[in-house]
């Protein structure tokens, strides 16, 4: 009978690392760097999140500091509005001080008759003195005075000359409420929009005059929210297509002209 018997035999081996010290400097340098790669990676994402969130807060501030502005600006147009009826309210009551016995630009300019443009540089170069509330100028009598004694210094002409032209100016102003002067100068501007149209209809171009408007998007549109002008009325101006136009081609229907203008 056989019997198996199980031998072990231990062999020692000695292992020796023979790779290249440099190779073995280069493996760690790069596990180095992957390291500090994912640590920078990191980093970014966090910085990533944080200009995120700051991107946000500052669009968020920006949307808060508008609207606080639109709330502020509104607020000082209505305490500006209000301090200049308070103001017109006070000229008003006190004698030599009321607005009847001050002018505006369109007053000035056709008592003195000069355009807007001359009447704009006469204030910037202080030959005319004003004061200006809210968005209206006004000027004084003697102020209008002063200016026509220059007219006599420099022209060389006498004051006597121009007494009646004075007189013109002062008995309007001082003749006239406020209202019926400014119905009074807003007239004004429909007698230039009437030859303004016989001057078109003349060259053969078409116009309609236009009171059914916003007068104050015209004023935006045309920035005179910051001016002492406003928008009265608007002319439109072109040329019919008599082709495509059917109206255009039909009988202007008008009453006898000795039926509309009587003779006396």
């Amino acid at each position: 009978m056989t019997v198996a018997e199980t031998l072990r035999i231990e062999i020692p081996i000695e292992t020796v690392d023979n790779t290249d010290p440099g190779v073995s400097n280069a493996t760690k340098k790069f596990e180095k760097m992957e390291r500090a790669a994912n640590s920078a990676n990191s980093s970014a994402k966090k910085a990533s999140d944080t200009v995120s969130k700051f991107d946000k807060q500052a669009q968020k501030t920006e949307k808060s500091l508008a609207s606080w502005a639109k709330e502020k600006y509104e607020e000082m147009v209505g305490k500006l509005n209000r301090l200049s009826d308070r103001v017109n309210e006070i000229l008003r009551k006190r004698e030599g001080k009321r607005l009847s016995r001050w002018m505006d630009n369109q007053e000035v300019c056709q008592q003195l008759r000069i355009s807007p443009r001359t009447l704009h540089t006469l204030r910037d170069n202080g030959t005319l003195a004003y004061s200006q509330i809210g968005h209206k100028i006004f000027y004084k009598p003697e102020d209008v005075q002063r200016y026509l004694e220059r007219i006599v210094e420099v022209r060389g002409v006498a004051m006597d000359s121009l007494d009646q032209y004075r007189a013109r100016i002062f008995e309007l102003v001082d003749s006239k409420s406020p209202e019926v002067l400014k119905a009074w100068l807003e007239r004004q501007v429909y007698i230039a929009l009437g030859f303004m149209m016989s001057c078109a209809a003349d060259l053969r171009v078409d116009t309609c005059a236009l009171e059914g408007m916003d007068p104050a998007a015209y004023d935006r549109i045309l920035h005179l929210e910051n001016s002492p002008y406003y928008t009265l009325c608007a002319l439109a101006l072109g040329y019919r297509n008599e082709e495509e136009d059917k109206y255009a081609r039909l009988a202007k229907v008008r009453f006898d002209r000795d039926e509309v203008i009587p003779v006396i």
